[in-house]
């Protein structure tokens, strides 16, 4: 389902004509949407109104997005891998091409519904993000989390051209043994992905 009106992908505010917004300066030739991406404006489970493209990996897109039932705004994780499937002629459904990538694919999606399940029992530690839904559509699983504005630590060393202050190396080096600590201790997990793109 698409949403009916032009919305700004980024404020998702309803000033939005030919591809820019007036209250945000968002332009629409700004946000780099592979073909494997959902459209702007699409509408999952009746409530999630997708909007630019925050991240692309191998295994998934993230998207900003407009709750509209809880009212603000969020994101949403689409469990997407790269080579294993395709956006079908709908725009939103995901297909695989053979029964060796639907094995794949199958394996996957349950690794990442668990996954939002276990982030969801962690949900009060502090630097974990925070899964408020998950949920299946278009033949993929979705996840809707709290949006973290601002820059991931690969923006900052790049910004800072690869010099950080100790004193802030050392504070993000606490938090994340913190949490990760926390992760271990509550969920049993041992975080395999850490780098600089998911701090």
């Amino acid at each position: 389902m698409r949403y009916e009106g032009a919305i700004c992908p980024n404020c998702f505010d309803t000033d939005y004509a030919q591809g820019e917004c007036a209250k945000c300066g968002y332009r629409e030739d700004y946000d780099q949407r592979s073909a494997r991406a959902l459209r702007a404006g699409t509408i999952l489970k009746g409530r999630y109104i997708i909007g630019k493209v925050l991240g692309e990996g191998g295994f998934g897109i993230t998207y900003k997005a407009c709750d509209v039932e809880g009212g603000g705004l969020c994101a949403v994780k689409e469990y997407a891998p790269s080579g294993a499937c395709e956006r079908q002629p709908d725009g939103l459904s995901l297909q695989t091409s053979d029964e060796r990538e639907r094995a794949y694919f199958k394996k996957g999606l349950q690794r990442f519904l668990e996954e939002a399940q276990v982030l969801r029992r962690l949900g009060d530690v502090p630097h974990v993000v925070r899964i408020f839904d998950s949920f299946q559509e278009n033949h993929t699983a979705y996840f809707a989390m709290e949006l973290l504005d601002g820059a991931n630590l690969n923006q900052i060393v790049q910004s800072a051209r690869g010099a950080l202050p100790f004193e802030m190396v050392t504070s993000i080096i606490v938090q994340i043994g913190m949490a990760l600590a926390q992760i271990h201790e509550q969920a049993g997990i041992f975080h395999r992905d850490i780098s600089p793109e998911n701090i």
